[in-house]
């Protein structure tokens, strides 16, 4: 994953460099510790942020006709993007967004979670480490992408979820505003989605549809 200069307050990062960073700040590639930095930072998932947006932009092509298919993919759409959402107040807190409340009733089943990426505070990686005898800032050796711009787009878009729709155009409406949204950020993350075994999406190009190329 490719590093990006980024005044973002969170980035997504690889979860394995982070683990192999000791208590004296060395950094060994490959090495198993019992504890690491990644442990000091406890930081959230970031594979279902992506894979949430990635989800939502192939909602908001119903495959159910009318409106009551786009109903329910807006719907799912409120779930997912809340469901992860819910899990990161104190992200959302310092964005300044506001918090998704966590459900009264959580139907969902405890379960293992496996994963690639880490979503981490940007001024927690700004530490030097001790990598083949010399001091590297850890920022400039692994691979990092800007993450509030990801964040802001998921919350947006459980918002909109909310507007007040009468007819068909309208739930249209919100449906291609949302994918609009989505569109606009995600492509840039596509060798993210590519390693979490997502389908990537088509970059908007000058005069374009609002039509993809590829499968949503």
């Amino acid at each position: 994953m490719g590093s990006r200069q980024s005044r973002s307050k969170y980035v997504i990062v690889q979860a394995g460099p982070l683990h192999w960073i000791d208590k004296d700040r060395s950094f060994d590639p490959g090495v198993e510790l019992d504890k690491s930095f990644a442990d000091e930072l406890d930081c959230p998932v970031a594979d279902s942020l992506v894979m949430a947006l990635r989800r939502t932009f192939s909602l908001t092509y119903p495959t159910k006709p009318f409106v009551e298919g786009m109903a329910e993919a807006i719907t799912e759409i409120r779930r997912i993007g809340t469901e992860v959402l819910v899990e990161m107040p104190e992200v959302l807190g310092e964005l300044a967004l506001k918090p998704i409340p966590r459900p009264l009733v959580d139907s969902r089943t405890p379960k293992g979670e496996l994963f690639l990426f880490y979503l981490a505070k940007t001024s927690d990686l700004r530490i030097t480490v001790k990598h083949e005898n010399r001091k590297r800032s850890l920022l400039n050796l692994i691979g990092h992408m800007p993450a509030d711009v990801l964040i802001r787009t998921l919350r947006t878009v459980v918002s909109d979820s909310f507007t007040e729709m009468h007819d068909e155009y309208e739930h249209r409406a919100v449906l291609r505003s949302m994918r609009s949204k989505v569109w606009a950020v995600l492509p840039a993350y596509n060798e993210v989605l590519r390693e979490i075994e997502a389908e990537p999406i088509a970059e908007i190009v000058a005069e374009e549809s609002d039509e993809p190329t590829e499968d949503v």
